[in-house]
């Protein structure tokens, strides 16, 4: 029978009280050489993302054996959230390594030291919180840089990162936009394009994506996230309530100017629709008024483009609530924006032709669940003189 799991440091809520002793939680690890330990922090929800990458940062460092490179010290790791009573948050990160107790000690010591400074500034008075208090965070993890042994390649990066976000903080900056924007594409560039360069190599000299997508501008419900298209899967175009206005060479002359792209030169072979849950272009349609009265300058008039699909549901489902009747809207309003795709003459004769699908879906963010359909417009080839 192992041993039980060993290491435990837990900080009280104003994070002055540590205690260690064995804790009782889950399954003991199956081997003698297992050894785990558990960081407990009274975090805000603000700092614990930041927190999730350093700790993440510890468990790249610790991938390999200092002595061997086959050996992972690593047995399994999880990070949580949960509250306490008073309604406080707390930040909790779990790990099991191998190689002996010192190791897990060790490794504890260096969080308890490096992270009671930097993370838990919500949970202390003000008074407690001067300055110095962060200087020596970034000091601590400046230190930890240095130590070759502990941290190397992606972990030193990612604790660059986050010492650079301490050092933000304490200047009173708070969210700096230019710093997010570049510390996105370093990650980018590390962890994605420089892994896999036959697919980035690839796409330098051209793309051929199967499917071009409508979407919502919505923040919530980004395509390639939902549906992990991959750099060149798919063509994107993106608009309020991810609308197709019908075929008109005037107006919305960007979308026409997409949709031609997309299909003649692109030679997509699925185009879809998706729309979304608790979409705010939606609600704006379904709240016009009767006599057409507009209160804003573009968006009334664009989401006007799916006038039937408030018609349709305005009549047939009267005796529901607004919300109800919006969450009917936001697949309707798909339904006519099919109808109008086909108003555009590549995109007809490629239906008729079979050679390109046309689809219409709906993302609840709310329920996390995803419908597809087909629609059957019982299409037949133009007629000619």
């Amino acid at each position: 029978m192992g041993p039980t799991i060993l290491d435990i440091i837990c900080l009280g809520r104003k994070g002055r009280e540590i205690k260690e002793g064995n804790s009782g939680i889950g399954p003991p690890p199956a081997s003698p050489l297992l050894h785990t330990y558990c960081l407990i922090l009274p975090l805000s929800v603000s700092v614990s993302v930041s927190l999730s990458s350093l700790l993440y940062s510890f468990v790249l460092s610790s991938d390999r054996h200092p002595h061997t490179s086959e050996e992972s010290l690593i047995s399994h790791y999880s990070i949580s959230f949960s509250h306490s009573s008073e309604a406080h948050p707390q930040f909790i990160f779990h790990a099991t390594y191998k190689g002996g107790k010192d190791r897990a000690q060790s490794m504890a010591g260096k969080f308890s030291k490096c992270m009671l400074p930097c993370c838990t500034k919500d949970c202390f008075p003000e008074e407690d919180m001067a300055n110095d208090k962060y200087e020596e965070a970034i000091a601590e993890l400046s230190k930890i840089l240095s130590d070759k042994c502990e941290l190397q390649g992606p972990a030193a990066a990612k604790i660059k990162q986050i010492t650079a976000e301490l050092v933000a903080t304490s200047n009173g900056n708070g969210f700096d936009p230019l710093e997010r924007i570049k510390s996105g594409f370093v990650r980018f560039k590390k962890e994605k394009f420089e892994k896999n360069p036959a697919l980035y190599g690839t796409l330098a000299k051209g793309q051929s994506p199967k499917f071009l997508v409508f979407a919502c501008s919505d923040s919530r419900v980004c395509p390639s996230h939902i549906l992990d298209f991959q750099p060149g899967e798919a063509f994107m175009v993106r608009n309020i309530a991810n609308m197709v206005p019908p075929y008109d060479q005037n107006k919305y002359s960007g979308v026409g100017a997409a949709i031609e792209y997309a299909v003649l030169h692109l030679r997509v072979e699925n185009i879809v629709v998706i729309g979304h849950s608790c979409c705010g272009g939606i609600k704006g349609l379904m709240s016009i008024p009767d006599d057409g009265a507009t209160a804003s300058e573009f968006i009334e008039h664009w989401v006007k483009i799916c006038s039937p699909a408030k018609t349709k549901v305005k009549s047939d489902h009267s005796k529901l609530s607004f919300a109800e009747q919006c969450g009917h809207c936001e697949k309707e309003a798909v339904n006519v924006s099919l109808g109008n795709l086909l108003t555009y003459p590549f995109v007809r004769e490629a239906a008729v032709k079979k050679t390109i699908a046309v689809k219409g879906a709906h993302y609840d963010f709310v329920k996390g669940t995803f419908e597809l359909w087909d629609l059957d417009f019982k299409l037949s080839p133009a007629l000619s003189a």
